[in-house]
């Protein structure tokens, strides 16, 4: 079944199953900043007062 499924539809195999997100990867690339950011805020505000 699987060679007969790979003859009728042979683009299927060579497909990729996630396209290249651009935005989805700046969205996270802007997240993780702002979350090192936050971060190296908080430890920074947690060594002056403690």
């Amino acid at each position: 079944m699987i060679a007969q499924q790979a003859e009728d539809h042979p683009v299927a195999i060579d497909r990729v199953h996630f396209n290249d997100h651009i935005e989805l990867r700046d969205r996270m690339d802007t997240q993780r900043k702002i979350y090192s950011d936050l971060k190296s805020d908080y430890f920074s505000f947690l060594s002056k007062t403690m």
